[in-house]
């Protein structure tokens, strides 16, 4: 077996030429918290909690990279879509022009009516738009109560029918009935 090459050590150390010299061990945690006499001065307990905070760094850089691993897609995976179907990356909503809505009040067969719709039994809840909800809200206009007129359902209609209701002494549910309708028509 042919000799390892020898490493060149300090002089006042003898080099022996049968035997291999070997580049001295790192320092380890025991030999930097031994104390003058060879004993342990520490527990370890700095050396444990030394080990913790890395791998506690370690843990929130790798939940660091998998958050924005996930933003990214999120981010470049709608333009990749839409290239790939050959449209840009930017959708187009349409958006329905605003119609403006008139309350021309008339009153035929003992009926009130605000000239958007003739319904008596369409069901109005929130988040409905159209003719009929502007109906709705001309008549609660006629009646005093005014939620605005735009042909949406919303948060303030939908108040306005519990007015209403309650006026009327009708179930109290927000939503436009049969009910309702004969009540504001009347």
């Amino acid at each position: 077996m042919p000799p390892l090459p020898s490493v060149p050590t300090q002089p006042s150390e003898p080099v022996s030429p049968s035997k291999p010299v070997l580049p001295p061990e790192p320092a380890t945690a025991e030999a930097t918290t031994a104390g003058d006499d060879g004993s342990d001065a520490d527990t370890g307990m700095d050396t444990d909690r030394h080990h913790l905070a890395g791998w506690r760094q370690l843990g929130l850089l790798g939940c660091g990279m998998v958050v924005g691993a996930v933003m990214t897609l999120l981010l470049v995976q709608p333009t990749q879509v839409a290239a790939a179907r050959g449209v840009s990356g930017t959708t187009a909503v349409a958006v329905p022009e605003a119609t403006a809505f008139t309350c021309a009040y008339t009153r035929q067969n003992g009926r009130w009516y605000a000239g958007n719709s003739e319904t008596r039994t369409q069901q109005l809840v929130v988040d409905m738009a159209g003719p009929a909800v502007a109906e709705l809200q001309c008549l609660l206009q006629r009646d005093g109560i005014t939620p605005g007129i735009d042909g949406n359902f919303g948060p303030l209609t939908e108040s306005a029918v519990i007015q209403a209701q309650k006026r009327f002494h009708l179930d109290v549910d927000g939503q436009v009935g049969p009910s309702t309708w004969a009540a504001l028509r009347g």
